[in-house]
């Protein structure tokens, strides 16, 4: 909204017997849970592929003959929540794998169907439970947080990413805008029949989906007063008989009516807060890796354990998310002005190095010299008194420094040693200077103006022979 692993590019779906979503509680009695498939399927047909229509079909043509099979033992009556796609007609007595490609368009034709049918404003919601949540200076919240809820932080795309998908595939492709991206999916539901629709349709989408809100949604700490907060964390009881209600003093029709409040309340109780949030769908994005579901926040209502309505929030109190894309784009620009600068500094590092070392000489003697040219300036600076050499004769594999020619003072006091790399070459390869320092240059403080001298003449050195 790390990496992780992508899901393979084609498109997998793999059948569910029951939908994963009709297990869940609705936020409101009213409200059904239904495929998401279908909706991505409205948005985007070309995805799903004729192999999988073909699937698909095969599927339902067994189920329905199936359940024709138990229409005619049982009666209709006992298959009444099956959706039959085909007539009888069409697939009694009929091989399944030869008539499947001849039904294929009545069943894509259904999908379309299904598909158009599908909602554009859904609900879905976010569960707290009390032991989660605290109560102090007249205000709820979650513990150890300064607001009351935040959408599931952890799932929001930041520098690793989010769910299944890296945060770089996301954005690298084009501008989202300021969103709040969320994966996985909650549970979506909708005002339609709960029998609506086929089995088959619903199918587990194996792609990472994605919902791009257009808000955040974050509720800060919620005011309350004590009695009201009180009431949320004091269980009902469970003790809803008539005769309870009776000792009361009310009458037969008051305690019947009563005790049906009583087991409701109880029933109902749930120790936790219910945060139902409504959304519009404004588009769906099929990609290479993942769906995008672009969705529009309308509005949100937090309900208490009692599903009392504790707080409802219109879409335009929720605020603007940060603009993920802008941002990623700003912090790889400036990353990648900060490398060229740092490239830039260093290469100019590296040329000042170079033109010191393309004016550095020693005593006037500098590197591509003849050996006899500077063994004229050598012989100039000082009284040669003897003369050394190693011609690097019987080494299988010489080095720079196995062939030199030296030249040494009378007292050993000073020598000047010409590196040539081969006996047989005749250019000055390298050049070094040895000398002893004068009783007035010893002591450390003088070693390190030495040392700084020879630095500004000849920069700092690179290599492992340290001045």
């Amino acid at each position: 909204m790390i990496l992780h692993r992508f899901f393979p590019v084609t498109l997998a779906l793999t059948i569910l017997a029951v939908p994963a979503a009709a297990q869940d509680r609705p936020p409101d009695p009213s409200l059904t849970s239904f495929p998401l498939s279908l909706l991505l399927y409205k948005h985007a047909p070309d995805a799903f592929g004729d192999e999988f229509m073909r699937r698909q079909t095969e599927l339902q043509m067994q189920k329905d003959q199936y359940y024709y099979g138990l229409v005619q033992n049982l009666g209709r009556a006992k298959v009444s929540k099956h959706v039959f796609v085909f007539s009888e007609s069409q697939i009694k007595g009929r091989v399944v794998s030869f008539a499947r490609d001849e039904l294929l368009p009545t069943y894509k034709k259904y999908w379309t169907q299904a598909a158009s049918a599908m909602p554009t404003r859904v609900t879905f919601s976010l569960d707290q439970p009390l032991e989660g949540l605290e109560y102090a200076s007249g205000t709820l919240k979650t513990k150890s947080r300064s607001e009351l809820l935040a959408f599931w932080p952890d799932q929001r795309i930041g520098k690793e990413g989010v769910g299944r998908i890296s945060r770089e595939a996301l954005l690298k492709s084009e501008p989202l805008g300021a969103r709040e991206f969320v994966n996985p999916v909650p549970t979506l539901w909708a005002a339609m029949p709960s029998s609506a629709f086929a089995e088959t349709v619903y199918v587990r989408i194996e792609k990472p989906i994605v919902l791009a809100f257009d808000r955040s949604i974050v509720i800060p700490a919620l005011p309350l007063d004590a009695r009201t907060a009180e009431h949320m964390w004091r269980k009902p009881v469970w003790d809803c008989h008539d005769y309870k209600f009776r000792r009361k003093g009310m009458d037969a029709k008051q305690a019947k009516a009563a005790a049906e409040q009583c087991r409701a309340e109880f029933e109902h109780y749930t120790p936790g807060l219910r945060t139902v949030v409504e959304i519009e769908i404004e588009r769906i994005d099929h990609r290479e890796r993942s769906w995008l579901i672009w969705a529009k926040v309308l509005g949100a209502k937090v309900l208490g354990p009692r599903r009392e309505v504790l707080k409802s929030i219109a879409g335009s109190q929720f605020p603007v998310p940060e603009d993920v894309w802008s941002t990623h784009k700003k912090n790889e620009r400036e990353k990648e002005a900060a490398a060229a600068a740092t490239a830039s500094t260093e290469q100019a590092a590296v040329e000042r190095q170079r033109e010191l070392l393309r004016k550095a000489d020693v005593i006037g003697v500098r590197p591509g010299m003849s050996i006899e040219e500077a063994e004229k300036i050598i012989r100039a600076h000082f009284r040669v008194a003897y003369v050394s050499a190693d011609s690097s004769h019987g080494k299988t594999s010489p080095d720079l420094f196995d062939a030199y020619k030296a030249f040494h003072n009378a007292d050993n006091s000073e020598a000047i040693v010409l590196f040539k790399g081969s006996a047989s070459n005749n250019t000055v390869l390298a050049v070094a200077r040895t000398f002893a320092l004068g009783a007035d240059m010893k002591g450390d403080q003088n070693l390190n103006k030495v040392k700084e001298l020879l630095k500004a003449k000849y920069g700092r050195t690179r290599s492992r022979f340290q001045v």
